[in-house]
């Protein structure tokens, strides 16, 4: 379907030239095998990992971060969502880990 984003965000403006943006966060490799690499322009605070029908796999609380490698060793093939909540705004990305 045309104009419908995998990408669910939410901006704020932070001051007068910030805004938080889904360029603001990126998350790869995608798709993942093993381990997926989440960095933040600003320090994530908490990551909440669902999987397709929204249901927690991980959080992780009290991040304070920038950078956060996530180990997907354990997870089964399928489609996941990433929430990623820093001070600036909440995005959620999309990911797919196939071996």
């Amino acid at each position: 379907c045309e104009g419908i984003s995998d990408t669910v965000y939410i901006m704020s403006t932070v001051g007068v030239d910030e805004v938080f943006t889904n360029s603001s966060v990126s998350v790869y490799p995608n798709p993942a095998q093993d381990l997926v690499n989440i960095e933040s322009t600003f320090d994530i605070s908490k990551l909440t990992v669902m999987n397709y029908v929204g249901q927690t796999v991980a959080e992780l609380k009290k991040v304070e971060a920038a950078v956060v490698r996530l180990n997907t060793a354990s997870y089964e093939d399928g489609v996941y969502f990433i929430k990623v909540e820093t001070t600036e705004g909440i995005i959620t990305k999309k990911i797919t880990i196939a071996r």
